[in-house]
């Protein structure tokens, strides 16, 4: 997967709405943002109200035809933060949700909650021999956050 994706901040949370995720919609007023980064170590980081720690995450990754019949994973670290939300679109399909909710309660040490692994499977809405689309939304409860380790598709045998 690439390190450079777009990415737009959603202040006003409308990218639902207006189908951000759809690979027909207009990006080229979206910049750009490493993924091994938080947003806000680019410059990027929201400027005022809880809504503002929404950021979506766009990108296309071609999917070679012998990959047929595998199973493929989106793989990531918890993003830069412990509490959010990330809803995941591939070629303008839903594909996966997931909670980042590691507070000192749930078991896991908050502290290393960076280190957690969450291994997504998108099989299913993949095309091989394509080009797919594939669109994150992450949402944060706190403003210094992002991807800030490499994402990476992986096809176990």
């Amino acid at each position: 997967m690439p390190d450079v994706w777009q990415f737009r901040l959603d202040p006003q949370d409308e990218g639902v709405v207006y189908e951000w995720f759809d690979p027909a919609t207009d990006a080229s007023k979206w910049g750009k943002a490493h993924t091994t980064r938080t947003w806000s170590t680019q410059g990027l980081e929201p400027k005022l109200d809880r809504h503002q720690n929404i950021g979506w995450y766009r990108t296309e990754v071609a999917i070679p035809p012998k990959f047929a019949g595998r199973k493929i994973n989106l793989n990531l670290f918890n993003p830069g933060d412990t509490r959010g939300t990330m809803h995941v679109w591939v070629n303008g399909q839903f594909a996966t949700y997931e909670v980042f909710d590691l507070h000192w309660w749930s078991g896991r040490d908050p502290e290393n909650a960076s280190t957690v692994l969450y291994s997504l499977d998108i099989t299913d809405h993949l095309r091989r021999g394509e080009n797919n689309s594939i669109v994150i939304r992450l949402d944060s409860d706190r403003k210094w956050d992002g991807f800030d380790r490499r994402l990476l598709l992986w096809a176990p045998k």
